[in-house]
């Protein structure tokens, strides 16, 4: 089946380039709230939807009922869930609380579990910003402290653990890639990795080096039209580069990469994001 030209089943391709399989899946960011755009990203042809932490867990029991019925209405897998804290658990400063954040964490792997996903983003900028004063180092401290033990209880749960890198106009730590390598690489956790958000990168004019870096590190990735961070409505030339590096440390042979951006037209946004996900697939820059 298709939507306006759109296979709503996911193809294998030969990478031409490189001579491997291509498994990529796509995948859009929504609201805990949002399950009715489930069935209208299966329609539109996204292997996944991804959702956050923090609102599922602000779900009540029938609103989470509700949410499990919606996916299994749809048939649209929920492997990944981001912004995994909401701000108001304090991981880094004076008032950091660890003891109440895991209680929080421990609850929230009970209904990660009952969703299905198996990664879970650490983007929440609100936790875990360093706050006016306190010593960088302390924090740093502070942060890969808390990484070692959700690392720990994820495992236990199988679970994977991605650190998100957000621009320095979000936040004060963790603002590249090789930063959130370098983070999970001291954790000494395996199920332990790093993410690629596109408009963070291009935000803060972030080179490639930090992907080539992490190689099979990057445990997830994320696009969005930086100008505005919206729905990619066309393919760009400053696109290339991200996609070529995902490609050159084989990403692409089986990764994720999601949509999280705002829109004007969710359904034909959506579309038109997908399909320039999808021209990746088959293209390489000229410097690539």
């Amino acid at each position: 089946m298709a939507h306006n030209g759109i296979a709503t089943r996911h193809k294998i391709v030969i990478d031409p380039y490189h001579g491997r399989m291509i498994d990529m899946k796509y995948g859009c960011c929504i609201g805990a709230r949002e399950a009715d755009k489930l069935k209208t990203l299966r329609a539109i042809g996204y292997d996944y939807a991804e959702l956050p932490v923090s609102g599922v867990m602000e779900l009540d029991d029938a609103e989470f009922d509700k949410l499990m019925n919606d996916k299994e209405s749809a048939g649209l897998p929920i492997p990944v869930l981001n912004v995994f804290l909401p701000g108001r658990l304090r991981l880094t400063g004076d008032n950091a609380d660890m003891e109440t954040a895991f209680a929080y964490v421990v609850e929230a792997i009970k209904r990660v579990n009952f969703i299905g996903a198996k990664l879970i983003v650490l983007g929440s900028a609100g936790a875990r910003n360093v706050p006016e004063g306190f010593a960088p180092n302390k924090a740093n401290d502070q942060l890969l402290d808390f990484v070692i033990k959700s690392g720990r209880l994820f495992a236990e749960a199988g679970l994977q653990l991605a650190i998100e890198p957000l621009n320095k106009g979000e936040s004060n730590i963790i603002n590249t890639v090789t930063e959130s390598y370098n983070l999970a690489m001291l954790s000494g956790q395996p199920n332990v990795g790093c993410l690629a958000d596109f408009f963070h990168m291009a935000t803060d004019g972030e080179d490639m080096s930090g992907i080539m870096l992490a190689g099979k590190r990057l445990l997830h990735a994320h696009f969005a039209e930086p100008n505005g961070r919206i729905y990619p409505p066309a393919p760009s030339e400053q696109y290339a580069p991200f996609f070529d590096a995902l490609r050159e440390i084989g990403y692409l042979q089986n990764g994720r990469v999601s949509i999280e951006a705002s829109y004007s037209d969710f359904e034909k946004d959506a579309e038109a994001a997908l399909n320039v996900l999808k021209s990746y697939d088959y293209q390489i820059s000229a410097t690539g």
